[in-house]
């Protein structure tokens, strides 16, 4: 069992990097009304994906004065695009000044996080006791370097406004991927509600993220699948759970997530549209540019720029990044460990 733990990360590696996240972007769906319509943008700014007729990029004023009306805003993310963490910590700083009560969710914290969360944003605890206390580094916690996501917390502490966690544990995503839901306790399954029926919408983008392996080896994928509409499931009742305890004005939650639980308004926005129709979701989602090269040949009195292109579906707003050419500003080679039944495992290439 222990070789197949190692096969599955290895094979999870393989074929999720053999598929670039901006091909994804590419595909037609999402609104119906815009999911055929491509969208392009240089490196550095913003499209209003809505605006059909616009000639040019959003403001990032007009965003945010649109962003500051809505209920939930997704902001979805590349891990390791430290560029893209810029942009984000910029946003939420933007949506922080307008006044309006806040909360940020995170997905690399869980729900049991919010005690010791809570402490760091107040002052009452350091960055080195809260990591400590969330895990962030463990067999459970967040798999990136936090001076990825630091910004993005400081600047909500700034305000003192809540950081919240939206997952849940991996080990009870874990038991649903190979299990199933009905292996949870009660208590757990208040957190991972039942995701419905599947949309095979999100089935088709969630193959091509792993590299279309759900053909050659499909009990596989139907786990890995089961596992990726838990989460999905267990953030969006999260994001419900903030608005609910709200002792006055439902506040505005910003979620700072991996773009594939947002992007084309499947996963967590589809949810939460489900649960409550009447909520305003913005989705914000990023694309990375590609560099052009000298030897390209351009038409002539083309100026090749470094761009993306993607469908108009893929988000309310859509940010393009610069190319990094795959280049992380953290980078890590290494194994993460678990105990498990007394014997060390390796939980994570």
């Amino acid at each position: 069992m222990k070789r197949a733990g190692v096969a599955l990360v290895w094979l999870w590696a393989t074929v999720c990097g053999s598929v670039r996240a901006d091909e994804i972007a590419m595909l037609p769906l999402g609104d119906p009304s815009r999911a055929f319509v491509l969208a392009s943008g240089n490196a550095g700014e913003v499209v209003d994906c809505r605006d059909m007729a616009a000639k040019g990029p959003a403001t990032f004023d007009a965003m945010i004065a649109d962003l500051a009306r809505a209920d939930v805003v997704l902001i979805g993310e590349h891990h390791t695009n430290m560029p893209g963490h810029e942009f984000q910590a910029k946003l939420v700083q933007a949506l922080l000044e307008t006044g309006r009560p806040m909360v940020v969710g995170m997905e690399f914290f869980e729900v049991g996080d919010d005690a010791a969360l809570a402490k760091y944003v107040a002052g009452d605890s350091d960055l080195r006791t809260m990591l400590q206390e969330t895990d962030w580094y463990g067999p459970s916690g967040g798999n990136y370097n936090f001076a990825y996501y630091q910004p993005i917390v400081d600047a909500a502490k700034s305000k003192r406004v809540a950081v919240r966690g939206v997952n849940v544990p991996r080990e009870w995503v874990r038991t649903v991927s190979r299990s199933g839901r009905d292996k949870l306790t009660d208590e757990q399954r208040v957190y991972v509600p039942d995701p419905g029926a599947v949309d095979d919408r999100h089935r088709h983008v969630v193959n091509r993220m792993m590299g279309g392996f759900g053909a050659s080896m499909p009990e596989m994928f139907d786990g890995m699948y089961r596992g990726q509409i838990s989460w999905d499931a267990a953030m969006a009742a999260s994001v419900l759970r903030f608005r609910a305890e709200s002792k006055g004005e439902p506040p505005l939650v910003v979620v700072i997530v991996g773009v594939g639980h947002v992007g084309h308004g499947l996963g967590i926005p589809a949810r939460l549209k489900a649960a409550e129709p009447s909520l305003e979701v913005r989705i914000v989602a990023p694309v990375s540019a590609v560099r052009p090269k000298e030897e390209d040949r351009v038409h002539p009195g083309f100026v090749p720029k470094e761009s993306a292109t993607f469908s108009r579906g893929f988000g309310d707003y859509v940010y393009v990044l610069p190319d990094t050419e795959g280049a992380d500003a953290y980078p890590q080679l290494g194994l993460r460990l678990a105990a498990t039944s007394g014997a060390t495992t390796v939980a994570a290439v």
